[in-house]
């Protein structure tokens, strides 16, 4: 597994900048350049939520699916990279995102 971060603190599942979910998914098929990924796993935290995070799962080795046929790390829809930062510190919405690991295919 790949160990992430993420700065998204408005989501549901960020918890100290890691995520609660076993698995992401970064979304952005035709993506050319980091800005145009973004996490698709994203949930924007609400006063519902924030009552019912369950945060026990939260940790550095996470599952990312990868839809970016372009990035070096995808390997067969799987994120390859060891590490990965997921960016998103003022996002509402998944487009508010974005996959700062990227690299382009050369």
């Amino acid at each position: 597994m790949t160990n992430l971060e993420c700065t998204a603190q408005q989501c549901v599942n960020n918890h100290s900048r890691l995520c609660a979910l076993k698995e992401i998914h970064v979304n952005g098929r035709d993506a050319c350049r980091c800005q145009d990924t973004c996490c698709g796993s994203f949930m924007a935290e609400n006063a519902a939520y924030s009552n019912v995070r369950d945060t026990r799962d939260a940790a550095p080795g996470t599952r990312i699916g990868c839809q970016v046929k372009q990035c070096v790390y995808n390997l067969d829809g799987v994120c390859d990279a060891e590490e990965v930062l997921i960016d998103g510190s003022y996002a509402q919405h998944p487009d508010g995102t974005r996959c700062d690991t990227f690299v382009a295919r050369g």
